[in-house]
């Protein structure tokens, strides 16, 4: 056998992840509780129905089935996502090193660039400062 895919490994983190998440959803006691008290309620909820058919007209009767059936909706199980920081794939960046004895030449320089102009009329003291006047001094 090789190594398992990619997929498989981030199925494995997040079901790992969600049994961390919910560890009382996934005892077997509990679970075993959970399911008889809800096969219960579908009992009930089944002699109700079976009775509003019985008798069409009982509002008392239809009343219970309705309660009975909203109940049953809203006691499923729950069970919470796991965290997404959980299953999120960390990447570490590797420090970057330039190679020994190596310099680094620009690619571009704007000294000998077609914009050399502007860039001495925007720093007006690399334009306009000269010997018989220095910058700073007022």
């Amino acid at each position: 056998m090789g190594k398992p895919s990619a997929k498989l490994e981030q199925l494995r983190k997040q079901y790992d992840a969600l049994f961390r998440a919910n560890p009382s959803a996934f005892d077997e006691s509990e679970a075993r509780e959970v399911e008889d008290m809800q096969r219960r309620r579908a009992d009930m909820t089944r002699f109700l129905e079976a009775k509003c058919e019985l008798v069409p007209g009982n509002e008392v009767v239809n009343r219970k089935f309705k309660y009975s059936v909203e109940e049953l909706h809203a006691e499923r199980p729950f069970f919470r996502p796991p965290d997404e920081k959980a299953t999120k794939e960390r990447f570490e960046r590797r420090p970057w090193k330039l190679g020994i004895g190596r310099d680094i030449k620009p690619i571009w320089d704007i000294e000998r660039s077609i914009f050399q102009w502007r860039k001495m009329e925007a720093d007006s003291k690399d334009y306009y400062d000269t010997r018989e006047i220095p910058h700073g001094s007022g």
